[in-house]
């Protein structure tokens, strides 16, 4: 059994969820009182799926309570901007808060298509619980205080959802790295850029014992598979947590643009404007440090150029091929 952390010194006070709610009653038109009131008195179910997460979850920065804005709920983390909308059909976006930075930007991320669940509501902790409709798995969403976003599901009993599937827009697909994680590549057709990252898969039952999980990936989509031994007490708690890249992001281009490349800055020029990052754009369009020998040597031996940016750190400039972003050099333009 793993240690359960102490989460106390990470609750946010009861009344931040009353007014949260409060103001989702006023400004979420088109949503019943039973959509985002907790009830009086009685536990709350929407904090028992809370506090079953808080209880059994590996440990985690504090919580983000979201205010209401409209039909979404909105939590500024770090450097990032986060809506979670109220309606569990709709995508939650994590857009980096800087300024200059557009909403072009966004990381859009999918509730599972496995859960059928309700309205989103605010538990006294700041999580957004979406409880089942039927038989199937709750979900809940967590804004952290580094910015990044946990998207929670909750299996109630033997027979329920195993498999859980992620999508993260048009355009954005998962791919395998070197070392074995999960970034999240926006293809904007001439570039691919990092727009994300997926923190390693974990499942854990009622008591805090960890669940065989792992991931997959089938084109544009993450599948979290959830596998559960005989011993297994359910509910079943499972997670993926998705952070968006705004401060350190890779820039893949193909072999025709590799080639372009390498004809000189006009070439670059015209490469750089397909970067729908401005920041990243000026800095690729300048060509700082880069040398058109080396990408003619990049491209003569049948690799792709890609470019490293850290911010406030050196940018590089590196080969790539292989299976590298998901064999982005080879691939073909759609």
């Amino acid at each position: 059994m793993m240690a359960l952390p102490d989460r106390s010194s990470g609750k946010l006070v009861a009344m931040t969820a009353v007014v949260v709610s409060a103001l989702l009653l006023g400004a979420c038109s088109g949503a019943g009182d039973s959509d985002v009131r907790r009830n009086a008195g009685a536990q709350d179910p929407t904090d028992d799926v809370a506090g079953l997460i808080a209880k059994v979850a590996p440990d985690q920065p504090e919580v983000i309570a979201p205010s209401a804005e409209g039909k979404k709920l909105v939590a500024e983390a770090g450097d990032v901007t986060v809506s979670v909308p109220v309606n569990p059909d709709k995508a939650i976006t994590l857009n980096p808060s800087s300024e200059g930075k557009s909403t072009a930007l966004a990381l859009k991320v999918n509730l599972p298509e496995e859960v059928s669940a309700g309205p989103g509501r605010v538990a006294t902790d700041g999580t957004v619980v979406y409880e089942a409709t039927g038989d199937g798995a709750d979900a809940a969403v967590q804004v952290l205080q580094d910015g990044s976003v946990r998207l929670q599901t909750i299996t109630p009993a033997p027979g329920g959802p195993d498999e859980f599937t992620y999508t993260f827009g048009e355009g954005v697909s998962p791919v395998s790295t070197k070392d074995g994680g999960i970034e999240l590549l926006q293809d904007t057709g001439e570039v691919a850029l990092t727009v994300g990252t997926v923190g390693q898969a974990w499942a854990v039952d009622a008591n805090g014992t960890e669940v065989a999980t792992k991931y997959k990936i089938e084109g544009d989509e993450l599948i979290q598979t959830v596998t559960p031994g005989p011993g297994a007490v359910y509910p079943i708690v499972a997670d993926p947590k998705i952070t968006r890249a705004w401060w350190n992001t890779t820039v893949y281009f193909k072999r025709k643009e590799t080639r372009r490349i390498g004809d000189g800055l006009t070439g670059l020029a015209m490469v750089a404007v397909a970067i729908p990052d401005p920041t990243i754009m000026k800095i690729v369009g300048a060509g700082a440090g880069l040398g058109w020998a080396y990408v003619r040597w990049i491209y003569s031996s049948g690799k792709c150029l890609k470019f490293v940016y850290v911010m406030n750190a050196a940018n590089v400039w590196e080969p790539y091929g292989g299976d590298e972003a998901g064999g982005y050099c080879k691939k073909k333009k759609k």
